[in-house]
């Protein structure tokens, strides 16, 4: 059965620690500190997509960064039917991209 949209909200609210690793192999742990979220509106109807722009505190900086990427539903194996974070560079519709960064202005996040 296919995760809902409401359930990947739920996991990003409890998803507050990410963990960067540099070129060099130093490891940086980061709080996400806020998380705008888009529905794409081009999905066909097998593949489902949410962008993501999260505002992330890491350890060894002044100043937050952000992070831009998506989940997409798995389709095979134990990830079948669950929201996955997607492992390549995001493409995007303007209008996605305007309705994110919409809301990332509206929460603050940039």
């Amino acid at each position: 059965m296919l995760e809902s949209f409401k359930e990947l909200k739920q996991k990003l609210a409890n998803h507050i620690t990410v963990t960067l690793t540099e070129p060099d192999g130093t490891i940086i742990k980061g709080k996400i500190l806020d998380t705008a979220t888009a529905r794409s509106s081009k999905d066909d109807p097998s593949i489902k997509t949410i962008y993501v722009l999260q505002k992330i505190q890491f350890e060894d900086r002044r100043k937050p960064l952000l992070r831009f990427g998506y989940y997409i539903t798995g389709k095979k194996g134990n990830v079948k039917g669950r929201w996955v974070w997607g492992q390549f560079a995001p493409i995007i519709a303007p209008e996605d991209f305007k309705k994110l960064l919409s809301r990332a202005k509206r929460k603050g996040i940039i």
